[in-house]
C-alpha cells in the first residue's frame, strides 16, 4: 500500500472515508450530550473543507488505484509562550474497517510526523476521547504519552 499527500483526484474516496469516520465518532465515541442533531450533507462538506485547508496536510493510503483504505489529517499551531512554539496537531484518523490491523495508522502518522518535523515543529499532540481505547493504545504505540488532560463540565 502506498502512502502519499491527498490530491484533488482522491476527493470522492476520501468523502467516502471521512463519512465512515464521521459516522464511527458519532455513533460509537461522542458522549451523548455532545452529539450532533444530525450532520447535514452541507455540515459534512464544510467539515471535509476544513479538512482539505491549504495550512493543513491531509496523508492517504492507498488500498489499491481506486480505493483509499485511510487518512490523516493535521496542521501547525503556534504557541509563542512556549519553549516548543510550534505543534504538530492531529485533526483527525481514520483506516477503514478492513484494513485495520496493518499498522497503517502508524505508517500515516510517520508521514505526517515527517511533515511536522520539515515545519518546525519540536512536539506533535492530538486528542481523542477517554472513551476510545483503541487510538489511545494506537497513539502510545506510536510515542505518545500522556501530557494534559482536558475536562469538561456541561452547563445548562
Amino acid at each position: 500500500m502506498n502512502i502519499r499527500r491527498y490530491k484533488d483526484s482522491d476527493k470522492e474516496e476520501f468523502l467516502r472515508l471521512h463519512q465512515d469516520f464521521t459516522d464511527f465518532i458519532e455513533e460509537l465515541l461522542t458522549p451523548e450530550q455532545l452529539k450532533y442533531e444530525e450532520l447535514s450533507e452541507n455540515g459534512i462538506k464544510e467539515w471535509i473543507k476544513a479538512e482539505l485547508d491549504p495550512k493543513r496536510c491531509v496523508f492517504v493510503v492507498e488500498a489499491d488505484k481506486t480505493r483509499l483504505a485511510g487518512f490523516i489529517s493535521g496542521d501547525i499551531e503556534s504557541d509563542p509562550g512556549s519553549a516548543l512554539n510550534n505543534w504538530g496537531v492531529i485533526y483527525a484518523i481514520y483506516v477503514d474497517d478492513q484494513y485495520r490491523g496493518q499498522g497503517l495508522s502508524g505508517e500515516l502518522y510517520s508521514a505526517l510526523e515527517e511533515w511536522f518535523i520539515k515545519q518546525g515543529c519540536k512536539a506533535a499532540r492530538v486528542e481523542t476521547w477517554v472513551n476510545n481505547k483503541s487510538a489511545i493504545k494506537a497513539y502510545k504505540a506510536m510515542g505518545f504519552d500522556d501530557f494534559y488532560i482536558g475536562l469538561v463540565k456541561l452547563v445548562t
